[in-house]
């Protein structure tokens, strides 16, 4: 005589499962399956499948997409290296001393001289007034 098997089991030892995919019941080798039969094929299909004419002419519209946002990209690159070569160059703060420096007491009346209070504040008397107080000897 043959034992009676439980009701809640499968005569060959499957377990009840629901398709991950398609959610019907399917009666499945074991816990680790968790598509039926003819779900697995369709996945399995479309894995080793070329790509559908769809799905390339998505790619290809996300490609032109990428190359116009990689092109706007590279001009405005281009036009932050416009700007900055345009761009007023900040000078040292002190150039190198020279090997011949003015000697002080004269520095001094060359100062005197030059200074914008003395030219109506014109443009080159304060450059060269710039010029010499970073000339300091």
């Amino acid at each position: 005589m043959s034992a009676a098997k439980p009701s809640g089991t499968a005569p060959d030892e499957r377990v009840p499962m629901v398709c991950g995919d398609c959610h019907r019941r399917f009666l499945a080798l074991g816990e680790w399956q968790i598509r039926c039969r003819s779900c697995y094929h369709a996945w399995k299909a479309s894995r080793e499948a070329p790509a559908s004419a769809a799905e390339v002419e998505r790619l290809r519209a996300e490609n032109t997409a990428l190359r116009e946002e990689l092109a706007q990209a590279q001009n405005e690159v281009a036009r932050w290296r416009r700007i900055a070569q345009t761009a007023p160059r900040k000078r040292a703060a002190r150039t190198p001393p020279r090997k011949t420096p003015i000697p002080a007491d004269q520095w001094r009346r060359i100062v005197q001289c030059c200074h914008p209070d003395r030219h109506g504040g014109s443009a080159s008397a304060v450059e060269a007034t710039r010029w010499l107080l970073e000339n300091r000897p």
